[in-house]
């Protein structure tokens, strides 16, 4: 019985349409790139400027620095009632955590009045959604985790970005950006190849899937082209300005003819 049904091909289909909501593109987008962000790289900063992008709160409290550093900390805060990490491993950043649904209507709802939040009825509404289906899903499997389902999506979704959303293009171009100094010593943020190759990585933990798989997944659109590029541009910019780490790679991580933790002598004349 219910209003869904499971297709042969596993997809599902709806008997009634009451189950189903109109989300606008700009908030599809603002939530992929918070999963991303929440999940990769723990940013609760850029989670909460996230929040305009998910007309969730007014731009009055958006424009203003000291209350959006008030935000990122309430945020910060609830997330340990809102996820649940592993205890052995908790905070750990290569673990998917458990999203608590019964604590996430309440841990919004807590901070409604502080933050002048507006909460759509559609996102009430899919949140409560969630909320039945993932108690269905675990009643069958009590080892469910929807996080391990909505993260794998959302990055495979920022790194092709088909919407062609400028949030999601900067939101992807932070995840796989590190900090550095520059020969002046000012601390910047540059693309890394690394990056991209952790964020994949998580993506083939979670999915079994190929990192190439994902990657060949993404040069498919203009967005992921664009990305691949930009962070072998940086890459190969890095390199240049650092010859001992082009020798490193250009010789497997030796250094003429020596590893890495040998020192480097220089040959006689």
């Amino acid at each position: 019985g219910g209003n869904l049904l499971r297709r042969p091909d596993g997809s599902l289909a709806y008997l009634d349409f009451g189950l189903v909501s109109d989300v606008p593109a700009q908030v599809r987008d603002g939530l992929v790139s918070a999963v991303s962000l929440l999940v990769f790289s723990r940013d609760y900063e850029s989670v909460a400027r996230l929040f305009g992008e998910l007309m969730l709160v007014p731009p009055e409290v958006v424009s203003n620095e000291g209350e959006m550093q008030a935000l990122a900390d309430a945020l910060e805060k609830a997330a340990g009632a809102v996820l649940v990490f592993p205890d052995q491993t908790r905070g750990a950043k290569d673990v998917v955590p458990n999203v608590r649904f019964d604590q996430l209507l309440v841990a919004l709802l807590a901070l409604v009045p502080r933050f002048k939040f507006v909460l759509p009825p559609y996102f009430v509404n899919n949140a409560r959604a969630l909320g039945t289906l993932e108690g269905m899903a675990r009643s069958a499997d009590p080892q469910f985790n929807i996080l391990a389902i909505v993260y794998p999506y959302a990055v495979r979704r920022v790194l092709s970005n088909p919407s062609r959303s400028p949030v999601v293009k900067s939101v992807v171009r932070e995840l796989v950006s590190t900090a550095r100094k520059d020969r002046s010593g000012r601390m910047v943020r540059q693309l890394s190849l690394k990056r991209l190759l952790q964020l994949a990585g998580d993506v083939t933990k979670l999915t079994g899937r190929s990192r190439k798989d994902l990657m060949v997944d993404a040069l498919q659109t203009a967005e992921g082209r664009a990305l691949c590029a930009d962070v072998l541009r940086a890459e190969a910019e890095r390199l240049a300005a650092c010859p001992k780490s082009l020798v490193r790679v250009l010789t497997g991580g030796r250094w003429f003819g020596t590893r890495q933790s040998e020192p480097l002598v220089p040959r006689a004349a």
